[in-house]
This record gives C-alpha cells, sequence and structure tokens, in this order.
C-alpha cells in the first residue's frame, strides 16, 4: 500500500468532497480534504496566500490541506479540535497571516 496518496487520485478525491459541500470555514480558512482516507499516512499540508481567494462564497487566504491515513490515528480528534481554535480564533489566524511560519503555527496547535 502507498504511503501517500497518488496525486491525482487525491485531486480526484478533493474535487469529489468539495462538490458535496465547501471546506471554506470563515474567517479566511479553508480545509479541503479527500473524500475518504487515501495512503497510509496522516498528513497536513498549509498554504498561506499573499492575497485572499474567493473559494466558494468566502475570500480564503489560509489552506489547510489534509488526508487521513485508512488506518485513522488515535491523537486526529485532538489535533483537529486544536486546528479549528486555530481557524475560530481571528487573532491566531491574523497572527498566521503575518509571521507566516511553521513555529507560529506548531505554537498554537500546541496551546490548544
Amino acid at each position: 500500500e502507498q504511503r501517500y496518496p497518488d496525486l491525482t487520485h487525491l485531486y480526484d478525491s478533493i474535487m469529489a468532497r468539495e462538490s458535496l459541500l465547501t471546506t471554506e470555514l470563515g474567517n479566511l480558512a479553508a480545509f479541503p480534504h479527500p473524500l475518504n482516507p487515501l495512503g497510509s499516512t496522516t498528513f497536513m499540508s498549509v498554504t498561506i496566500l499573499d492575497h485572499p481567494v474567493l473559494w466558494d462564497n468566502q475570500a480564503v487566504q489560509i489552506i489547510f490541506l489534509s488526508t487521513i491515513a485508512k488506518d485513522n490515528d488515535k491523537h486526529l480528534e485532538q489535533f483537529y479540535a486544536s486546528f479549528v481554535e486555530i481557524v475560530k480564533d481571528e487573532w491566531k489566524v491574523t497572527q498566521l497571516l503575518k509571521k507566516r511560519d511553521f513555529s507560529t503555527l506548531l505554537n498554537m496547535v500546541q496551546m490548544g
């Protein structure tokens, strides 16, 4: 089994998920992810755009692209709870946009 999903399959699955319901979260953030778990590794890639773009109905500038492993990590719920707290907090989003570095995001996740 592949550790990471094939990029074409990943793209197709993300677009299928997006067609069901937008993954924009408000507060300039979106959380695109595949329709179903893919590969054997859970990961997240974060992109901060120079300028917001219209996602579906809202402006998005921070994109949290995630895939979930088929055998789900036991710490996944805690990670996603931290992620939701970041996205809901306007100050934290502003800090991410201003500082644009991994250590800022990591500190926010660790603080909860």
